[in-house]
């Protein structure tokens, strides 16, 4: 007993446990929102509306496929280096292509989406009404490009509590505009919310940031990226991002296509059944995301320092991670038909039976929760986009007809056989690398 209370009090002064429980802390606060803003919004809306608005987030995760450059995560990992190596002429330049990218990528593909978006929803559903809710989604996405850029500073300079308060700030506004609006504007007022809740957040970042550049000596200010913008080239990075984006939009193809293809044979309330459902198995994996953001920072200062204790910690992590998902879905799945009753309204039973098929989905991806960092920081894109495209080819047409002829039953099996093979696959391409 004495020993386990010296191991913990050992454990309570890592910086990584330390970061790690302040961000599940946040995570903890943003739950508990999301959770009551997702049952309100669907007793407020009811299974139709509910359906229309998981439409729109599925149409408008398509369109952000393409609008996904890999420019986020790129940086995220580029900078944690170069801030190891406290390299200030390569976090200017790191921070140029980020925004030069971003803006680029905004500007173009941002805008063509957001004129074509009512066409897409009208080939795809028949209502051109869904495309126009999804521009205001676009557009605030658009708004949120120095906001991410002011998280990413956040956590390699491990200013954690700083970066949780911004996020649980601009969740907690998002959620609160929406939930005052829903009522009279529906899906549209919820939708509002984020678009209000992204100018308020660019206008925080930009001020925060301004302070930073002052106090971080290693942080370039906006006057010397400025004049470093001619000087930074594109092509310089662009294939190290481009390999994330592609790696990012095909793991984000396993959850929107199972939705696409329901959404194209059952009605709206379908899709509404199937997104609380998911939700619901999703829950352990918030209290896991904090591990996986810091790893993303860490894993690259692992591999700059050289540490020793790389590889062990990082299946120790995996492992870890798995357990927790499992010891906490397992006891959410006991509960579902109380839960989900209670909350949502008899209005979403048939949820309950889906997340019963769901509950693997989570424990796999506890197990993944740290390869996507490991991937980047050993530049081996490559090697699991071609794992993950693969999957893909092979299981788009065969999960194309079970969905369409099982439903629900059949939009569940493919998430987790879906989710067991990306996780399975790179782990064990990635286990025999490590060796």
């Amino acid at each position: 007993m004495i020993n386990t209370l010296n191991r913990v009090k050992k454990w309570r002064h890592i910086p990584f446990v330390k970061d790690t429980a302040v961000m599940q802390a946040g995570s903890g606060f943003s739950t508990f929102i999301n959770i009551l803003a997702s049952v309100a919004f669907a007793r407020i809306l009811l299974p139709e509306k509910y359906g229309i608005y998981s439409l729109v987030f599925a149409l408008a995760g398509l369109f952000a496929l393409f609008m996904n450059l890999g420019t986020g995560m790129a940086t995220l990992t580029l900078f944690a280096d170069a801030y190891e190596k406290k390299d200030k002429k390569e976090i200017s330049r790191i921070f140029v292509y980020y925004l030069k990218v971003s803006l680029i990528d905004s500007l173009g593909i941002g805008i063509i989406a957001i004129i074509i978006s009512p066409i897409v929803s009208t080939y795809m559903y028949g209502a051109p009404y869904v495309g126009e809710l999804v521009r205001i989604i676009i557009f605030s996405s658009v708004l949120g490009i120095f906001y991410e850029m002011i998280s990413i500073v956040f956590q390699v300079i491990r200013m954690i509590k700083g970066y949780v308060l911004l996020d649980n700030f601009k969740n907690f506004l998002r959620i609160s505009i929406g939930f005052i609006l829903v009522f009279s504007l529906g899906v549209f007022g919820i939708l509002i919310g984020y678009l209000l809740s992204a100018v308020i957040s660019l206008i925080l970042a930009l001020i925060i940031y301004s302070h930073l550049s002052i106090r971080y000596e290693l942080l370039p200010s906006f006057k010397e990226i400025k004049d470093n913008w001619k000087n930074v080239r594109i092509r310089d990075y662009f294939k190290f991002s481009f390999f994330i984006s592609v790696d990012q939009n095909i793991s984000r193809l396993y959850g929107i296509l199972p939705v696409l293809f329901l959404s194209m044979f059952f009605p709206p309330e379908t899709v509404g059944y199937f997104n609380i459902a998911m939700k619901y198995v999703s829950l352990p994996l918030i209290f896991l995301s904090p591990v996986s953001q810091l790893l993303a920072v860490r894993i690259p200062q692992l591999k700059a320092s050289r540490s020793p204790l790389f590889v062990r910690n990082f299946f120790k992590v995996s492992l870890i991670s798995g357990a927790i998902a499992f010891f906490l879905i397992v006891p959410a799945v006991i509960i579902a038909p109380l839960a989900i009753k209670f909350f949502y309204g008899q209005n979403y039973i048939a949820s309950i039976g889906v997340v019963y098929w769901l509950m693997p989905f989570t424990v796999f991806s506890g197990l993944a929760v740290g390869l996507g960092p490991l991937f980047r920081t050993f530049n081996k894109m490559k090697e699991v986009i071609i794992i993950n495209s693969l999957i893909i080819a092979i299981g788009v047409l065969p999960s194309f007809y079970l969905i369409k002829n099982s439903g629900l039953l059949g939009v569940a099996i493919v998430t987790v056989v879906w989710s067991a093979l990306s996780g399975a696959l790179p782990f064990i391409y990635i286990r025999k690398f490590l060796r």
